[in-house]
């Protein structure tokens, strides 16, 4: 069954009625009041299982039962902004939005749903959504794009081609090229204190500022996964490379993220530096994994070290700044 097959008397409507037409319905079916406090009127079993919850009363508890209780927060005024303009435009259907949510084991999940808006005698006007989980769709169509969605960053995906390109570029024509791989530190114990939500915005804000430090220099940044984040530098010896990750490193001290178990009291990162050239490259059988190895040993040695510090490794050779 769709919503526009829901053939619906405004007069008749009622909570006994909306149950029976989630019982009915094949995936996730709720409504909730438009406008105002957005109060969740019904949600099916269906809505319960894709937040994780075993009934009624445990759905309740984690969303306050209203609309803006299911979505993500970072999510929340895209999504409100888009129904709005849905609204306006289609007057009563609403014909797509996608959005993620915290299941009450705190995975956050990725779902659609679409919408009908209606007016009742009982209830004023309200939306009968239906919703499916996608996490899987979107992740499959997120490994085909080359961006990442929370901080607009390059992806992995687009890290690999580029690796590999520039891998193929010093084998034929000769150079060396350096890698700094970065992490933030103690980050799960970030999201542990604070919460995922503040964690994203950790993720964005600290994307921006290590960006914004390389903008000048024409290198890239990557997330490479997580809280982990890469830059290619081509054409560049690994002191200056070392230089530049320095320079990355304070830029998102200066921020001052406050993280009680962070090694000084606010967000820092370590940084792994190494570098490959076109003689090792050629005598390698797989060179992009070499440097990515390197450097992440290089990584390794900086959260050794006590975290909050760079550290660089050409080949087999590890010393610090």
């Amino acid at each position: 069954m769709t919503l526009d097959e829901l053939k619906i008397n405004s007069k008749d409507i009622s909570l006994l009625m909306l149950e029976k037409l989630g019982e009915r319905m094949p995936g996730g079916f709720f409504v909730y009041k438009a406008y105002g406090d957005e109060k969740l009127l019904y949600a099916n079993d269906v809505v319960h299982d894709i937040f994780g919850c075993d009934n009624a009363d445990e759905f309740k508890e984690l969303t306050g039962f209203t609309f803006p209780g299911m979505v993500y927060g970072e999510d929340l005024e895209r999504i409100e902004k888009s129904i709005t303009e849905q609204v306006q435009e289609h007057f009563k259907k609403l014909d797509y939005v996608e959005y993620r949510i915290r299941r009450k084991d705190s995975e956050i999940r990725w779902v659609d749903d679409y919408g009908r808006l209606d007016h009742t005698e009982e209830f004023g006007d309200v939306f009968y959504v239906l919703i499916r989980d996608i996490t899987e769709l979107h992740n499959l169509r997120e490994s085909l794009t080359d961006t990442d969605y929370l901080t607009t960053l390059y992806n992995r995906r687009h890290f690999d081609g580029e690796l590999l390109k520039m891998i193929t570029n010093i084998v034929n024509k000769g150079g060396r090229l350096c890698m700094i791989m970065i992490d933030i530190d103690k980050f799960k114990n970030f999201n542990d204190l604070y919460g995922h939500l503040v964690g994203d915005r950790c993720l964005t804000q600290v994307a921006a500022v290590m960006r914004k430090a390389i903008t000048n220099k024409n290198f890239n940044l990557y997330r490479y996964g997580g809280e982990e984040f890469a830059v290619l530098l081509p054409d560049t010896a690994l002191k200056e490379a070392a230089l530049v990750a320095e320079e990355i490193r304070l830029a998102v001290r200066g921020i001052g993220i406050p993280h009680e178990e962070g090694p000084q009291g606010i967000v820092t990162i370590s940084a792994g530096i190494a570098e490959i050239t076109a003689e090792e490259a050629r005598s390698l059988a797989n060179p992009p994994s070499e440097l990515i190895r390197l450097s992440d040993a290089s990584l390794y040695e900086a959260k050794k070290s006590g975290r909050d510090t760079c550290r660089m490794n050409k080949m087999a050779r590890c010393c610090s700044l």
